[in-house]
């Protein structure tokens, strides 16, 4: 399933043949998981550009879990979301753009992909059991243990431009500064772009493929699943 937003924060809705089901149930029960217009600062990405104003449209995974538990999506939902901002600056300089994951801490059965050309946002534990009442025992300093006891962990794919980590403490209002992160687990594979080595810059290597915005001294990420570049970002350039 297909959802692309404009400038406007119009969002369009096609199912996985291409036809446009904004209108119906399936584009509803999507649109109603989505909200727009909500704005961070990046700091990484002001460093380099000098605008470090980010437009994010946060995706609601908990409630699009439950619009597909409820088949608000079709029976034949294939457990793909394609979701970005057509609006942002393709080079990454002006119109920054991004998709934010949130109140994720559980997946639907069978598992979730989520796919986006502007930078993915991860806000908290992903793909753990983690509610307000509980999180693994990996963010208490056990790291084989990185989903609450009775969740079964499930496929997961994030495959963006770039992917963010924001910890369980993350707040919006903080955003600019280095606030201080708190421990965090997520368990998904991440197909994302790197910004390579080359004119006096070292891309990073492994540890600094999944980007963070905190400060995580004396903290812990628990991190299970798969880190794969196949290109260079385009949008989310700092470095």
């Amino acid at each position: 399933m297909s959802s692309p937003l404009d400038a406007s924060n119009n969002v369009k809705v096609y199912d996985r043949t291409g036809k446009d089901v904004t209108t119906s149930g399936k584009g509803i029960a999507v649109n109603n998981t989505i909200t727009t217009n909500q704005t961070i600062t990046d700091n990484r990405e002001g460093a380099a550009t000098g605008n470090g104003a980010i437009c994010l449209a946060t995706l609601d995974v908990g409630a699009l879990h439950a619009a597909i538990d409820a088949g608000n999506l079709g029976g034949n939902f294939n457990g793909i979301l394609y979701l970005t901002d057509i609006s942002a600056d393709p080079n990454g300089l002006t119109a920054k753009s991004g998709i934010r994951l949130k109140n994720d801490g559980s997946l639907p059965n069978g598992g979730l992909t989520i796919v986006s050309g502007n930078p993915v946002y991860v806000q908290g534990d992903y793909n753990t059991g983690t509610t307000a009442l509980v999180q693994p025992l990996s963010n208490q300093g056990s790291p084989t243990n990185p989903t609450v006891n009775d969740y079964t962990r499930q496929p997961a794919a994030i495959v963006a431009d770039a992917v963010n980590l924001l910890s369980n403490a993350w707040l919006d209002s903080n955003s600019g500064t280095v606030p201080a992160a708190s421990n965090s687990t997520v368990n998904a594979a991440i197909v994302s772009g790197i910004l390579p080595t080359g004119n006096g810059y070292y891309c990073g290597g492994v540890e600094n493929f999944p980007r963070f915005l905190e400060n995580w001294s004396g903290k812990s990420f628990t991190y299970y699943g798969s880190m794969i570049e196949l290109y260079n970002s385009k949008q989310n350039i700092g470095r």
